[in-house]
């Protein structure tokens, strides 16, 4: 597969007035080769502002077709986005590169760090909530959530991570995953979200009104529109992953963190991309 087209555009103005337009993206294939797919990557932008791949060449297009690109943002807003385009030969080549997907600047191989999340034993972590301290465990067995605040830190400086490739122990980095993992879960009262859908209780999934106190009505209809506006917005998202049924609140810890970095929806099947340590 090759990279045919690879563009950053940017629009902005200081203006009061909304404004949108769309963007043409001429292609060139080289010879013997078709249109496999693109990808859209916000870079910036502001609340209330978005871009999208209005119209795109088929599958296996000769020739020089082109993509449309739709874009709007506020009054006094801007945005920055990129386009890349792929060909490949043969005309049946296939790629994981999704033309439909909404991808955020966040790159796990860029931004991500270069070690595992397998830390030394460390003292028990407690958590103060609304229910008392809670001990959910000791770093060995994980330090998920301050990972992924740290490396989104990173990310929003625009500064390196660490090169490092060992688990930090007994250092500032060290402190600072664990203060970030803290932090991660909105104490004292953001911990009642885990607390409330690890009820085992709780059903999966219902039908009729009782759809409303299911898992699945509250991942679809209250977790993923907020998700979904920050990944449109260009934001990389944090998410609480729930991995475990029970009512002892020591089991807290058995749970995972990881970032949303971009999405992609195909016949109603949502696909997240993720960073997960």
């Amino acid at each position: 597969m090759s990279k045919i087209l690879d563009m950053v555009k940017r629009h902005a103005s200081l203006l009061p007035v909304q404004k949108r337009g769309v963007d043409t993206f001429p292609l060139s294939l080289p010879a013997g080769e078709t249109f496999n797919s693109c990808r859209l990557t916000l870079l910036e932008t502001r609340p209330g502002a978005g871009v999208r791949i209005l119209s795109q060449p088929g599958a296996n297009a000769e020739g020089q077709p082109q993509v449309l690109v739709q874009w709007h943002h506020p009054g006094a807003g801007r945005l920055r986005y990129q386009l890349e385009a792929f060909s490949s030969s043969g005309g049946a080549a296939s790629s994981p590169v999704s033309p439909t997907a909404v991808m955020t600047g966040f790159d796990p191989l860029k931004h991500g760090f270069r070690f595992n999340n397998a830390f030394p034993p460390h003292p028990h972590i407690q958590l103060p909530t609304p229910f008392g301290r809670i001990r959910i465990g000791d770093a060995k067995n994980g330090l998920c959530g301050g990972m992924v605040f740290a490396a989104l830190d990173y990310f929003y400086a625009g500064q390196p991570v660490p090169d490092t490739k060992k688990p930090p122990s007994g250092d500032m980095l060290f402190d600072y995953i664990v203060k970030r993992l803290y932090d991660s879960f909105n104490l004292p009262f953001g911990i009642g979200g885990y607390i409330e859908l690890m009820q085992p209780d709780l059903p999966d999934y219902a039908a009729g009104f009782n759809a409303l106190s299911s898992r699945a009505w509250r991942t679809a209809r209250q977790e993923w529109p907020v998700v979904k506006t920050l990944l449109d917005a260009g934001q990389p998202c944090p998410l609480g992953l729930v991995r475990v049924k029970s009512s002892d609140l020591r089991k807290l810890g058995e749970n995972h963190q990881v970032l949303a970095y971009g999405y992609d929806v195909k016949n109603d099947q949502l696909n997240l991309f993720i960073y997960s340590r």
